[in-house]
């Protein structure tokens, strides 16, 4: 998908075409929308779709492997697999009644042979459906250590460095780390990696030109809770830059994702959070990414809030996302701090 801001602008409407597309096909099933919708492999993601929105969070949560298009392949198998395995056994059976009948059976008082066999089937329904949903709680459990683990998976590699016992030797000079990200001394030179939401969407073609060697992935209504996946993504694909800078604060409340892109990123990588002016959340992801700041090394903090502040030119009412002066103000203020860093 595209990322300017025309293309930004004209995702959305195809995104409503589509949607009208679907609605049509509902109220007129002979339509040929009807048609290539009711495509075997269309209708079957259709009536999947509530078990592989189940069931993608956790598989790409605790699957880990260096190949990241392998990685994905996995995935998507798996995904498809236990979404039929759910809507096949639990989510149809449960649309069906199965288990009003089965307390029904349960609740009765079997007398005949049919009875008393009906009453031993509905028995090991229930066992099944105890033994599955007590599997569904210990796989969210895990995935949810997983997630937290992510965070602490990463021990602070210079503080070893930098403990040393001092019994009245001369020190000796600390030889260099073989990973260390050797920093250049201006933005433009950096091997940067952003990740964006609609804010960087209008403002795509300039950080294209200011930052030649970046790698720009921005995309609207991205949660914040998508910059480590994406981080990891890039880095198991071989990018090895220098910066990473998100812009992810305005689609929703961040949580834990800063945590979480910290703990995938290397020790040496330097991040940039740009804070944001104008969504509902603003205050909330404001105040988390200046404590986050606060507390972790390598961390800075982009002060868009306060730049932008009695400034509504910046803004394009139309689009909701940057106006033209609101873009290079943008890059400039990033351009300013992330130099500021480098040259201290």
């Amino acid at each position: 998908a595209g990322t300017g801001t025309l293309a930004f602008i004209g995702l959305n409407l195809l995104a409503s075409v589509c949607t009208a597309c679907i609605l049509l096909s509902a109220f007129r099933p002979s339509s040929v929308w009807a048609r290539i919708l009711g495509f075997a492999p269309l209708s079957g993601i259709g009536k999947a779709s509530y078990g592989i929105y189940l069931w993608h969070f956790p598989i790409i949560t605790l699957l880990r492997l260096e190949n990241f298009w392998l990685l994905v392949l996995i995935d998507l198998i798996l995904i498809g697999v236990f979404a039929w395995l759910s809507t096949r056994f639990i989510e149809g059976p449960i649309r069906r009644g199965v288990v009003e009948d089965t307390y029904r059976i349960i609740d009765g008082n079997p007398k005949t042979s049919y009875e008393k066999q009906e009453y031993r089937r509905a028995l090991l329904r229930a066992r099944i459906a105890l033994i599955s949903l007590l599997a569904l709680l210990a796989i969210s459990l895990i995935s949810m250590l997983a997630v937290s683990g992510d965070r602490e998976r990463k021990e602070p590699e210079d503080k070893k460095e930098e403990e040393t016992v001092d019994n009245g030797s001369e020190s000796q000079e600390e030889e260099p780390v073989a990973d260390e990200i050797v920093l250049p001394k201006d933005f433009s030179e950096t091997n940067t990696l952003f990740i964006g939401d609609e804010y960087a969407v209008t403002a795509h073609d300039t950080l294209i030109d200011n930052i030649p060697n970046a790698t720009v992935d921005v995309a609207a209504s991205r949660y914040s809770t998508s910059a480590g996946p994406i981080y990891e993504a890039y880095a198991n694909g071989g990018w090895e830059g220098q910066i990473v800078i998100i812009s992810l604060s305005s689609a929703g409340e961040m949580y834990d994702s800063l945590e979480d892109l910290k703990g995938r990123m290397k020790n040496d990588q330097l991040l940039f959070i740009i804070n944001n002016r104008g969504s509902e959340w603003e205050q909330a992801n404001n105040s988390k990414i200046e404590d986050f700041v606060n507390a972790n090394d390598h961390t800075y903090a982009v002060d868009w809030y306060g730049a932008s502040a009695d400034h509504p030119e910046y803004f394009d009412g139309e689009t909701g996302g940057l106006s033209e002066a609101g873009a290079s103000a943008y890059m400039e203020l990033i351009k300013v701090t992330v130099n500021a860093v480098l040259n201290r």
